[in-house]
Order: structure tokens, then C-alpha cells, then sequence
């Protein structure tokens, strides 16, 4: 009975210790593999004119930044309904930069407030129905994200007064 103990406590030990080495393994792969995909730089694309299309031989770009000209609505928290019910008139703003950065003061004319940024992404045909991914760098406020017409991810409460709003500061995979 002690020998067939201590083979069992001795196994025991083993299984501890392949599962301890197997599960670090594991988490330094992933934490590899993270790394690799942070510091990839994304494919040069701009939005112009509020538009990013990714239709003309694109097909095969696995990661992109949306930055460029965004349409910018100021003091005007817009739903994706609004866009087609009424007539819009956007200033075209550079992403990533603040409203409140000089080119701009001419419209906001305020150091705090909101409003809704747009950018319409195209993509190849078949890529439409595939998972896609947004990744989302801090921005220290709050937002709302329509994908398709339909709300897929917040930070933070919006409001229309500071007193309203509840701005919050994180990363975002949507």
C-alpha cells in the first residue's frame, strides 16, 4: 500500500508539473502572439470624404487604420436612422485629432462639447456576412458605435452637458 502511495503522489506531482510548464507555454504563446499583432503596422488606408473603400484590390489586407477626413456633426448626437430621414450638411474633420483643435474652432467655437463623427467603410463583396474585428484605442470620453445600422459597442454615457456625460477611458475590441 505505501509503494502504490508514493507512485500515486509521484504521478501526481508529474501531472502538476506537465500542466504548470503546458499552461505557461500557452500563455506566452498568446501573449507572443498579441505582441506581433500590436505592433504590426496597419495598411495605409484614408478616409476621404468621409468614406474609407476597401472594394479595389483590398481584398486581402488583414488590418487597416481608419484615419483620415471623418464627417463631423457638432452638437448633434445622430442615430444611423437620422442620415437618411434628413438633410446633413457635415464638416470633414481629421481622425485621428480633437473637434476642438484650431482648423475647427470655427465651428465649435467651444472648448467642451459633442457631436457624431461618420466614416462609411466599403468592403469587398465577399467579404460581407465574414467576422470582422474594430479595435477601438483609448479615447478618454464616451461614444456609441453603430455597425450596419446597429448598435455594437458604447463607452462611457453620452450626454449633452458634462453633468450628463460619463466618459470612461479604455481599449475596445469590438
Amino acid at each position: 500500500v505505501q509503494i502504490i502511495q508514493s507512485l500515486y503522489e509521484g504521478r501526481k506531482t508529474m501531472n502538476f508539473r506537465v500542466s504548470a510548464a503546458l499552461l505557461i507555454c500557452s500563455i506566452l504563446i498568446i501573449a507572443g502572439l498579441i505582441k506581433m499583432a500590436a505592433t504590426e503596422e496597419p495598411y495605409p488606408v484614408e478616409a476621404d470624404d468621409g468614406v474609407v473603400d476597401l472594394r479595389n484590390g483590398m481584398s486581402d489586407v488583414q488590418k487597416f487604420s481608419l484615419q483620415g477626413d471623418w464627417e463631423f456633426y457638432w452638437k448633434q448626437l445622430l442615430i444611423p436612422e437620422q442620415f437618411t430621414v434628413y438633410d446633413l450638411n457635415p464638416v470633414f474633420i481629421p481622425v485621428p485629432s480633437s473637434w476642438n483643435s484650431k482648423p475647427f474652432q470655427q465651428y465649435t467655437k467651444q472648448q467642451y462639447g459633442y457631436g457624431t463623427y461618420r466614416v462609411l467603410l466599403h468592403i469587398p463583396e465577399k467579404d460581407i456576412g465574414t467576422p470582422k474585428a474594430l479595435f477601438i484605442r483609448s479615447i478618454g470620453s464616451a461614444y456609441r458605435i453603430w455597425i450596419d445600422g446597429k448598435e455594437s459597442g458604447s463607452l462611457g454615457t453620452i450626454g449633452r452637458s458634462a453633468e450628463e456625460e460619463q466618459p470612461q477611458i479604455h481599449m475596445n475590441l469590438l
